[in-house]
């Protein structure tokens, strides 16, 4: 994430505060040239690691907090991040997953490549978040897109969605990592059960389904609103 595109910390700390202790430990996934952390520093929440991919932004905002010395400013990949299972006790993306998406060609459409990458992202958000604790993660992506991603059965944490905003909407997805997480991840980095989610106008309502249930085939009369392709990952030993 590269600048403030999103809310502000004091616009949406209310939301989220209630998530925090002043002796977390916090994790700054894609951080850019944000003021992000600089503003939950100045408000008591000082124990943050910070990482990009970019090490000229990460050499920068080290030199430009140098009065900050509880942050800590890491080049690293967020798909391989090098910290310990257990490591955080929030988790925070104000935007770095919307920056993996944007590599879609269609909205609508997941393909294969792009599945992967995001599987891995969320799995790696997931092994280094510490039991009952949150990813939170802040975008202008509505629930409809970025709900069936963030939901999958092998990431088996909890979702709350939060909508800000007046007349332009933003959410706050906040996911608790359940007890039991730890083993589902490390059974599951390598494959994932082939299936489909679609998503189907019904009733003006969102319904999700898995392709056991429902297929856009089965229904000639349905009114497909989109679906998104999942038959991804296959394990690395076939």
């Amino acid at each position: 994430m590269v600048g403030d595109s999103f809310k502000s910390w004091n616009e949406i700390k209310e939301h989220i505060v209630p998530y925090f202790k002043e002796e977390f430990c916090y994790l700054n996934v894609g951080c850019g040239n944000s003021s992000f952390s600089k503003e939950l520093y100045e408000d008591g929440y000082k124990n943050i690691v910070n990482i990009d991919y970019s090490d000229n932004i990460i050499t920068k905002m080290k030199k430009v907090h140098e009065d900050m010395p509880e942050m800590l400013w890491l080049t690293m990949n967020a798909l391989d991040l090098k910290f310990d299972d257990n490591s955080f006790d929030v988790v925070l993306d104000k935007g770095t997953l919307d920056a993996l998406l944007a590599s879609q060609n269609d909205v609508w459409v997941i393909d294969n490549e792009l599945g992967f990458t995001i599987h891995q992202y969320l799995s790696e958000i997931l092994r280094v978040l510490k039991p009952n604790q949150p990813y939170i993660y802040i975008t202008f992506g509505q629930p409809h897109f970025r709900t069936p991603l963030l939901t999958r059965e092998q990431y088996n944490w909890t979702l709350e969605t939060l909508t800000i905003g007046s007349s332009f909407h933003y959410f706050i997805y906040i996911l608790t990592k359940n007890e039991n997480n730890n083993d589902n991840n490390n059974n599951n980095n390598n494959e994932i059960d082939n299936y489909e989610i679609c998503c189907v106008n019904y009733d003006s309502n969102y319904r999700i389904y898995s392709d056991d249930d429902y297929s856009l085939e089965d229904d000639e009369n349905s009114d497909p609103f989109f679906c998104i392709s999942d038959n991804l990952l296959e394990s690395d030993s076939d």
